[in-house]
């Protein structure tokens, strides 16, 4: 960290991350549970085992975006896809697209 400032660093950036993440996490397990119980989102206290009895569907499972699967399950077999081979991208006004505005690489 020579010749950077304390000021100029930004170690809070990854911890506010973890933490956010975490906060949105936690919470949406809370409507989970709440969905699952069939009880209108409100502050109603849930025991640790009602939350995890919530999300336990998506236990080791792994979110893939731009991908044929829409996740890996790390327990299992993976899941049958169920996304387009194909998708269509068209301009409202018909002008013509060029192909690198639309793909990732």
């Amino acid at each position: 960290m020579d010749g950077v400032s304390i000021s100029d660093a930004k170690f809070h950036t990854a911890g506010w991350d973890s933490y956010f993440t975490g906060y949105c996490f936690v919470y949406m397990i809370y409507i989970s549970s709440s969905l699952r119980h069939k009880l209108p989102v409100i502050f109603k206290p849930f025991t640790l085992t009602d939350q995890l009895l919530s999300v336990r569907s998506y236990e080791n499972r792994i979110n893939l975006i731009r991908a044929h699967l829409s996740h890996v399950n790390l327990a299992g077999p993976d899941p049958a896809s169920t996304r387009p081979s194909l998708i269509l991208v068209q301009t409202r006004s018909g002008e013509q697209i060029d192909v690198g505005q639309v793909s990732c690489c």
